[in-house]
């Protein structure tokens, strides 16, 4: 994740990653783990799914719930790696978020 760039994009969001207790081993890609448990903290919760599977590839989704609003977003497209999923994933949580904080 580009980090500058989400700081300048969701400031709000972001501020609270930093007030966050595990705002260190975020940022350094080390445990990723950690932003799953920042948006639970959020009650911004982050799914993955698995669409597809076929013994030559499977393709997977995500999708977003918050307990007040159900789901609130859902990914754009399938991929084949986990990755990019949740690089878009988080983005739009962040953007969900900034939001809710404005």
């Amino acid at each position: 994740m580009n980090w500058k760039e989400i700081s300048e994009k969701y400031p709000k969001a972001f501020k609270l990653l930093e007030h966050w207790g595990n705002y260190p081993a975020v940022l350094s890609r080390q445990k990723k783990r950690l932003l799953y448990d920042f948006f639970d903290s959020q009650k911004i919760f982050i799914n993955i799914w698995m669409s597809t599977y076929d013994k030559d590839s499977m393709l997977i989704s995500w999708s977003i719930y918050q307990i007040i609003n159900g789901l609130v977003a859902t990914g754009g497209e399938y991929y084949d790696n986990r990755v990019d999923l949740e690089k878009e994933a988080f983005e739009v949580a962040f953007e969900i978020l900034e939001k809710e904080l404005a």
